[in-house]
């Protein structure tokens, strides 16, 4: 059988058939009872599990389409509804899941509102098209607030550039959009700008945290900047006017 191999940011994923193998790991068993919970409540945005192989492989089920890198792109507006849309029933379908004595990558978050997906941009999604169609990749998931991934989705979709330099009214006027497919409360569009920075501080702190401590793919990252411009994008957030009067 043609095996076709796929590198990500962080793993190597190998295509046989219908089939994705992906490296087990101590997670493998909670993300995958996850999948199978989101798949058996209706969610088809996401691959199907078969459960792990005798070489300590997950095993998903193929989606058809294609995945953006992770430069960032501009989306329409027609994508940006689609992805918050999908987001949105993806969170609606881990409602009863049973994440009890689960092992996630990184701890769960409080309030745990949803089972996050917790890296929910482009290059963790499947388009057709160019509408998002599926959710890929849900090593990072653990129960958290629904904003920690509306934060992060709308940052990628909607806000990305490298570098970021203002965020401008038309900007502003997109992350509204995702925030309004998503179906954000009144409460919750004036937390998001606040949110966004506070994920993109994470993730600087989190590359630098591994990359001290060896992990060569978090030094790569590290070493293309990807720290800073996390940082930086999320001083021009914090500053945005713009972004905060788009959602009130």
């Amino acid at each position: 059988m043609d095996e076709q191999v796929f590198r990500g940011g962080l793993n190597e994923v190998v295509r046989r058939g219908e089939r994705l193998y992906r490296p087990a790991r101590l997670w493998s068993s909670a993300v995958l009872g996850l999948l199978e919970h989101v798949r058996g409540a209706g969610f088809e945005g996401a691959p199907e599990p078969f459960g792990l192989d005798d070489e300590g492989n997950e095993v998903l089920g193929w989606i058809e389409g294609t995945v953006e890198d992770a430069s960032g792109q501009d989306h329409d507006a027609s994508a940006i509804e689609a992805a918050a849309r999908l987001l949105r029933r993806y969170h609606d379908a881990t409602a009863g899941f049973d994440a009890s004595g689960l092992v996630w990558q990184f701890p769960p978050e409080q309030p745990a509102e949803v089972v996050l997906h917790g890296d929910a941009a482009p290059y963790n999604c499947v388009f057709r098209g160019s509408l998002p169609v599926a959710w890929i990749d849900f090593d990072t998931a653990r129960p958290g607030p629904r904003l920690y991934d509306v934060a992060y989705s709308a940052y990628r979709f909607c806000l990305i550039r490298e570098p970021l330099g203002t965020v401008t009214e038309l900007d502003a006027a997109r992350v509204r959009r995702f925030a309004d497919a998503y179906g954000l409360n009144a409460e919750e569009r004036l937390r998001l700008p606040s949110s966004m920075v506070d994920r993109l501080r994470w993730l600087a702190a989190l590359i630098r945290e591994r990359a001290s401590a060896g992990d060569a793919a978090f030094a790569a990252h590290l070493a293309d900047g990807h720290a800073e411009l996390f940082a930086a994008h999320a001083d021009v957030i914090e500053r945005s006017a713009a972004l905060r009067g788009a959602l009130t």
